[in-house]
């Protein structure tokens, strides 16, 4: 609930389905009807909505956890969402409707019950919205989608119309992207953030502090090794009783880097996950690895598959370290899915670490970039290749052409500033779309651009969404799709018989 300047009354709710919005002009006595916020195919199931409003009178902003499964269920997965009307009062208000997150938050179930049942708890409720004097929307929400459990981000708007009656001005140029770490870790954390008693960071180097954590490979008379790496930032000559554990995730969908390179999007938990364990809880230090799976709890699974081919705990370097043989991996993977070899790129390179001694001292640490294996692994001992180039944003797509043999085609336009128009036309289904706006844009993977908006099929209004892929070679190498729902249901796709797409960066 929120109570604008003007003293109107405003409630965002979800019925479990939709983001519903009422208001009030005399102060709760009476309440307008509910209108839906949500729309288009990409937010079919919508949770968690909060409200702000701006200085001019009508204008709200609303934000909420959207996803295009007909269902809070554990396949769903999620986007942050925000809409805003200038117009909320009057009897058909519009909503301008926008992806707030560039990637997909969470990957699975939400709980709604609060501390109750046994649903997926990771976004707790970390989600908020405020309004700058600018009247651009600030959003805090909850992400982990490249993490064990939910952290809090931060996302704000830098264009279009604001609360305050103003467009909201462009943004100053960005920092320049972070550079790699120079020893080739994929995953670093803060140092001296590691919890004592479950209760706050103690600000005292470790061994259950973790520093860094790098992936690599090498080459051994029995094949290609894997190898994972954990630096703390104090490892004494005799270890205490505790565990340090890596994760990695193989072909798990949708996985990018960010634009700065410094880690990555997609949904680690959706993928094969393996992970590797040092453990000096029983004496000796041993090693172990196995598989994982994220449960409908949003806790991870864990089956230990067997003992490692090689590992370390070096107080000399600080680093715990831990070898399997690329085949024991690819034995306990599901049936055709792709080996782990070179060419393949894992993420969630996550790790944690905890004192088995009573002292309950634990870290975790994010996800970090990604890690391509190279086609040949270096001999033992020999330096980690240099991790990949940062992929360039894309910023714009555009196509026009045919797909199934001429009998449909397009002509597009779309940018990340939420502009641009589709015109349509199926001469099989007879159907002629024009857009009216694009309400989101998504890249989804190196060359290829997700957006979707609303347009009229013969009068009668559609939503729509575009798979729009440049092949890099040929027009006949791109790729175009098409979903439509509403007045209109239809699903086209196919490689481009006429035509070109191009991305642009």
């Amino acid at each position: 609930m929120k109570v604008a300047p003007d003293g109107t009354v405003y409630v965002a709710y979800s019925n479990g389905k939709d983001v519903l919005l009422v208001h009030s002009c005399d102060q709760g006595q009476t309440w307008s009807l509910p209108v839906r916020v949500n729309h288009g195919p990409l937010a079919q199931t919508n949770l968690m909505p909060w409200i702000e409003t701006g200085s001019v009178p009508g204008s709200v902003g609303i934000v909420w956890y959207g996803t295009a499964a007909g269902a809070n269920a554990d396949e769903a997965d999620w986007n942050v969402f925000f809409a805003q009307s200038l117009d909320a009062t009057s009897a058909t208000p519009t909503f301008r409707q926008a992806l707030a997150s560039d990637h997909v938050v969470h990957a699975g179930n939400i709980s709604v019950g609060g501390l109750l049942g046994s649903a997926n708890r990771n976004l707790l409720d970390y989600f908020q919205l405020a309004i700058d004097p600018t009247g651009a929307a600030v959003i805090a929400y909850t992400d982990d989608h490249n993490d064990l459990d939910g952290h809090s981000y931060v996302t704000r708007q830098v264009s279009g119309p604001g609360l305050h009656g103003a467009p909201v001005p462009a943004p100053g140029p960005l920092p320049p992207p972070v550079p790699p770490p120079a020893d080739g870790s994929q995953t670093s954390d803060f140092a001296q953030d590691h919890l004592v008693g479950l209760l706050a960071t103690t600000p005292t180097a470790s061994p259950f502090d973790i520093l860094s954590i790098r992936w690599s490979c090498e080459e051994s008379p029995s094949g290609p090794l894997l190898v994972g790496t954990m630096e703390v930032s104090d490892l004494p000559a005799a270890p205490p009783p505790g565990n340090w554990r890596i994760y990695f995730s193989a072909n798990a969908p949708d996985s990018v880097l960010s634009p700065t390179g410094e880690y990555t999007f997609g949904r680690w938990d959706r993928g094969d996950i393996f992970w590797f364990r040092a453990s000096t809880a029983n004496g000796p230090p041993a090693f172990t690895f196995g598989t994982a799976a994220r449960t409908p709890t949003g806790g991870i699974s864990r089956t230990t598959r067997g003992s490692a081919d090689a590992g370390s705990i070096d107080p000399a370097t600080e680093r715990v370290t831990v070898k399997v043989l690329l085949d024991r991996l690819n034995a306990f993977l599901p049936a055709g899915h792709a080996p782990v070899g070179g060419g393949s790129t894992l993420v969630g390179l996550i790790g944690e670490s905890f004192s088995a001694d009573g002292n309950a001292a634990v870290d975790l640490a994010r996800g970090g970039r990604q890690f391509t294996l190279p086609s040949t692994c270096p001999a033992t001992g020999a330096p980690p290749p240099p991790p990949p180039p940062p992929t360039v944003p894309i910023e714009k797509v555009t196509g026009g052409g045919s797909i199934l043999g001429k009998v449909v085609s397009f002509a597009f336009k779309a940018d990340a500033n939420l502009s641009g128009h589709l015109n349509y036309r199926d001469a099989e289904e007879g159907i002629h779309l024009v857009s009216d706006r694009i309400l989101t844009f998504v890249q989804t993977g190196p060359n290829r651009v997700e957006f979707s908006g609303t347009g009229k099929v013969g009068g009668n209004p559609v939503a729509f969404e575009v798979t729009a892929e440049d092949g890099g070679g040929a027009g006949t190498d791109d790729f175009f799709a098409i979903d439509m729902a509403g007045s209109v249901v239809s699903t086209r796709g196919g490689n481009l018989s006429t035509g070109n797409i191009q991305v642009h960066r």
